[in-house]
């Protein structure tokens, strides 16, 4: 098995997406616990979670909704990195938002 130190590989992902350039505004979410990294909380982009050293397995998602997560506790694995492209799920049913938190018990 192949693995890169955590810190390494969001050194590269930060530069190659020019994170230090880019901010947005997702303030209307509830980020406000002790696992959002403190750089997610300030820009709202970037690294979300850091609760690796080592990185095993990447998985990707446009949405990190409960199912794919649950799919990722289900298989038991460790250092784990997901790499999505929202910080937050997406229900389309729900028309009045469809934006929700990842629920706290997935941290």
């Amino acid at each position: 098995m192949i693995s890169i130190k955590a810190k390494e590989l969001y050194k590269k992902l930060d530069i190659e997406f020019d994170i230090k350039n880019i901010d947005d505004d997702w303030s209307f979410m509830n980020f406000e616990n002790d696992f959002i990294t403190p750089e997610f909380k300030k820009k709202y982009i970037g690294l979300v979670l850091d609760n690796a050293q080592d990185i095993n397995k990447v998985y990707t998602a446009t949405f990190p909704d409960k199912e794919i997560v649950q799919q990722i506790i289900d298989k038991d694995e460790r250092d784990i990195l997901l790499f999505s492209h929202h910080a937050m799920g997406y229900i389309a049913s729900d028309e009045d938002f469809p934006f929700h938190d990842i629920p706290l018990s997935y941290m």
